[in-house]
């Protein structure tokens, strides 16, 4: 093991675990916080004046006195974050309840980061033909109870949602076309590449876990599981009723 020697360690520091803290030849002596900061501590301790020097500001802590001034000063280091998603030219970045709860008409939204809809009361968006590509990200907890079609969207119209993830969503209604995702999608809407997992789904007629009505539309590449119920009958795991739609590659996982 490396001996180091003549070093110290603020006794308020957590060792790492299997480190004996304390010890001057592994992570230095124990000394307090205010000695830490006070240079004579390292000077009576045989440290050489002419090569440490103070560094000053809020913390006051040993320095070289050979270093270049800006970090004897101890110029603030940028530490990049994490990159923002690219956002597909042509697309507004969705990124918090408020902007998902925002989608409307024919424009087009891309999901940049994971979404917890928690304690978020939903209401279903009427109408939409945009684009919702949901870059891969989940929206948790979705909890939706009202709407004339019980769900995330009344109706897709020409629209396409794809690359996106729904988790943990309870969908609670009386009304028929009751689903996770759309209570209805129709006029050549493309659900792709989703997923809606884990869901708890209750409605009357017409009730599927990703969709209530497909209607001249298509699903492909998706996973559904959970469960659901229908007090009127005509429910599915992935669709309740399929008027001319089109569901291929698709997967459900549940009890109905």
């Amino acid at each position: 093991i490396p001996t180091f020697n003549n070093n110290y360690a603020i006794n308020t520091l957590a060792a790492a675990p299997g480190v004996e803290k304390g010890v001057a030849t592994r992570n230095g002596a124990d000394i307090t916080a205010a000695d830490a900061t006070n240079m004579q501590t390292y000077y009576n301790n045989g440290w050489d004046s002419a090569v440490w020097g103070e560094s000053g500001g809020e913390y006051n802590l040993p320095i070289l006195k050979t270093l270049p001034a800006a970090i004897q000063n101890f110029a603030p280091i940028t530490v990049p974050g994490p990159e923002e998603p690219e956002v597909p030219e042509g697309y507004t970045a969705v990124k918090t309840a408020e902007e998902l709860q925002a989608m409307n008409g024919t424009n087009k939204y891309y999901v940049t980061t994971d979404i917890n809809m928690d304690g978020v009361a939903w209401t279903p968006i009427a109408t939409f033909s945009g684009v919702l590509d949901g870059g891969g990200h989940t929206i948790s907890n979705l909890s939706i109870s009202t709407g004339e079609k019980t769900a995330m969207f009344e109706e897709l119209r020409g629209a396409t949602v794809q690359n996106l993830i729904i988790k943990d969503a309870a969908v609670n209604s009386a009304n028929s076309h009751a689903a996770v995702l759309a209570g209805h999608a129709a006029g050549g809407t493309k659900i792709q590449n989703c997923a809606v997992i884990n869901a708890n789904l209750t409605g009357n007629t017409w009730c599927g876990i990703v969709v209530g009505q497909l209607d001249s539309s298509s699903i492909n590449g998706c996973v559904a599981t959970g469960t659901g119920t229908s007090s009127g009958g005509s429910l599915g795991g992935m669709v309740g009723f399929n008027w001319f739609g089109s569901i291929e590659n698709c997967y459900f996982n549940g009890s109905l």
